[in-house]
């Protein structure tokens, strides 16, 4: 069976969750900090947990604190327990089959099975704390059990189960004995629903959840670690070490009669390079990591309890470029939680296969970006055969063009600053993207917004070559040069290049190297002059994310060796261009004023202009792009030519 809903009721911060629609693959529940997300996994864990002793819901402890006299009423009688969690799963194909086997096929209504938990602790008295419900129809499923032992319906007493099976056993005529068998274990069980229900439930999935807590420490005593999972009182971060120790073969009898310090090590190591392998080959953050295990005597530098010891646990983890050795909960908060998380899983999914769902809380939270990215992946390619419930506040944890995954968990009684009416407050969850944008807050959306943000990004840059100018008025020229060349029917920059403003001359580095990240694109970068800026483009060419012959430079177009992108006009031209640029806003240059010994047209400009007004070259190139018509045809003839020659050359380096 699969998960298909749940609702959370009453629950720490929760009121009425509404029901959470899950999906068969992976489900991603997102929202700001304190919003509830947590309660809801927890909740769902305990309904059935990979643990039986976490199946407890505490009312003092779990029951909201806004209405603690309900814990008073149960206790005196007043109050029956409440339901705490309602959990829908469907039924496979083999289960309804094995219904229709046995009922026919008329009984199954439809192919849901319900299942809410009470507050309190399951014990012998379990169908008390959770109560259960399959539709089904008692009328076609006797009628057909009636068939098939043997007898007419007319003929049997239908008003009861347990009537049924002593009609049958009284029954004149050759019965079916194994149908009377079925039927009184019908009635035994308390009706047709619980019947199945405990013929399924023991094949259910089990719930593992696992969050931040659940992580490695770097070191452990043995003999203290059996003592709390005798005593039934593991710490978190015991879980994930037990499942490994087991994963290597070693059980807790055998881990207490252990005769050879080096045959446990050596198990150790071997379930620790499947695991190591295993993170590596989705772990982009540090290829050079192993982990090392070691078992040996306590020293007086020791924490206290492992001072006497001589069976203490040292995991390790191996820098194998830097060398030496650092206990693992002292590296990286991210790998420790995924090297943490796959031992766990893989210990799990070793004693309950597939029939696991994995409720994961803020995966990925103290992971890089990319590593988030390649987290996701390990989703898709290691978990595909679970469903996955995740909580999250990153944008680098889901896909907005995947809507249907998305759930979103919002608490809008911590954002009003009054009371919300009754019903309205507390954690709530949210099936539908479309509502989102209208009621939730600018916190909630966040991350949403934050990733449509980043989609559309790369959306715009979906183009594998990208050229990158420094700054707005650099493609302002371009575009506007290109339109002209078109018009005289020359070519102009290639539509296959994605124009990039750096924002910049030092920007144009990091814009570089960012590029990186994203592999196969021909990146080239268009410099006016900067000499400042060098030796930031020789460590590209040295990193190798930047090909020497794909920086191209102004100056290589013009008569000077020192150019900006304003020094392929004339400078007449550049000049009447300023002049009707800013009109009455600044004082008139005349033609021929500009000083001679200086080869940036810029720099003269701002020369004139010095002590009466701040040039800005960004307007005349505006002005230029959107006044087009106007300059057109003053264009002279080696201004045409020096920017067809620029567009050829960029074109040339296109990837093909």
């Amino acid at each position: 069976m699969k998960l298909k809903s749940f609702r959370v009721i009453n629950f720490r911060s929760i009121r009425d969750s509404g029901h959470v629609e899950v999906e068969k693959g992976q489900t991603c529940l997102v929202g700001k900090n304190e919003s509830g997300k947590t309660a809801l996994l927890e909740a769902l864990y305990r309904t059935n947990p990979v643990v039986p002793e976490h199946a407890v819901f505490d009312p003092v402890v779990d029951y909201p604190k806004s209405d603690f006299t309900y814990i008073e009423d149960v206790e005196a009688g007043r109050r029956k327990a409440e339901e705490v969690v309602e959990v829908v799963y469907e039924l496979d194909k083999s289960e309804k089959d094995e219904i229709a086997a046995l009922c026919g096929k008329r009984a199954l209504l439809n192919d849901q099975m319900t299942r809410w938990t009470r507050y309190g602790t399951p014990g012998s008295g379990d169908d008390l704390h959770h109560v259960f419900r399959l539709e089904l129809s008692t009328a076609d499923a006797m009628n057909h059990l009636i068939r098939r032992f043997g007898a007419n319906p007319s003929q049997l007493n239908k008003s009861t189960w347990k009537a049924l099976a002593d009609s049958m056993a009284e029954f004149d005529g050759e019965g079916d004995v194994d149908v009377l068998d079925t039927v009184k274990e019908i009635a035994g069980a308390g009706g047709l629903s619980l019947y199945f229900y405990r013929m399924f439930w023991d094949d259910a999935p089990k719930f593992m959840y696992f969050n931040e807590y659940y992580q490695m420490t770097g070191a452990e005593n043995l003999d203290a670690l059996m003592e709390r999972e005798e005593s039934g009182n593991l710490k978190d971060s015991d879980y994930p070490l037990l499942g490994f120790i087991r994963l290597s073969g070693v059980n807790t009898t055998r881990l207490r009669q252990r005769t050879s310090t080096t045959d446990l090590i050596n198990r150790l190591t071997g379930a620790s390079h499947q695991i190591t392998d295993k993170v590596m080959q989705y772990w982009s953050q540090n290829k050079h990591l192993k982990v090392v295990f070691d078992v040996r005597e306590g020293n007086p530098d020791d924490p206290e309890e492992m001072r006497d010891s001589t069976s203490n646990l040292l995991v390790m983890i191996e820098d194998t470029v830097h060398g030496g050795q650092t206990p693992i909960d002292r590296r990286s908060r991210g790998f420790v939680w995924f090297f943490s998380f796959v031992a766990w899983y893989s210990h799990i999914r070793k004693e309950f296969g597939e029939g696991v769902i994995l409720l994961l809380d803020e995966p990925g939270l103290s992971l890089h970006g990319k590593a988030q990215h390649d987290l996701l992946r390990y989703f898709d390619n290691e978990l595909a055969e679970h469903q996955v419930v995740y909580t999250t506040h990153s944008p680098f944890m889901f896909s907005i063009d995947h809507p249907e995954s998305i759930r979103v968990v919002q608490d809008r009684s911590i954002d009003e600053t009054t009371r919300l009416p009754e019903g309205e407050g507390g954690t709530k969850v949210v099936n539908d993207l479309d509502e989102v944008w209208t009621t939730a807050n600018g916190d909630t959306l966040f991350p949403l917004l934050t990733a449509m943000g980043i989609e559309l990004w790369q959306m715009d840059i979906v183009s594998k070559n990208r050229l990158i100018v420094e700054g707005s008025s650099d493609k302002d020229y371009l575009d506007a040069m290109s339109s002209v060349l078109e018009r005289k029917g020359k070519s102009g920059l290639s539509r296959r290049w994605l124009v990039l403003q750096a924002g910049g001359k030092t920007k144009v580095s990091p814009i570089v190297s960012m590029f990186d990240a994203q592999k196969g694109l021909n990146v080239a970068v268009l410099l006016d002059v900067g000499t400042e800026n060098e030796g930031k483009i020789d460590d590209l060419y040295k990193k190798k994310l930047l090909k020497k012959s794909n920086v191209v430079r102004v100056s290589r177009f013009t008569p000077g060796t020192i150019a900006d992108i304003e020094d392929m006009f004339e400078r007449d031209f550049y000049v009447d261009l300023v002049n009707r640029a800013y009109g009455k806003d600044a004082p008139e240059i005349a033609p021929g004023s500009l000083q001679s010994n200086e080869p940036r047209t810029v720099k003269a400009v701002e020369g004139v202009w010095q002590g009466r007004r701040k040039f800005s070259h960004l307007r005349p190139a505006r002005y230029f792009a959107v006044n087009l018509d106007e300059f057109a045809d003053s264009l002279s003839e080696g201004t045409i030519s020096r920017f067809e020659k620029l567009f050829e050359t960029l074109n040339g380096l296109l990837k093909k």
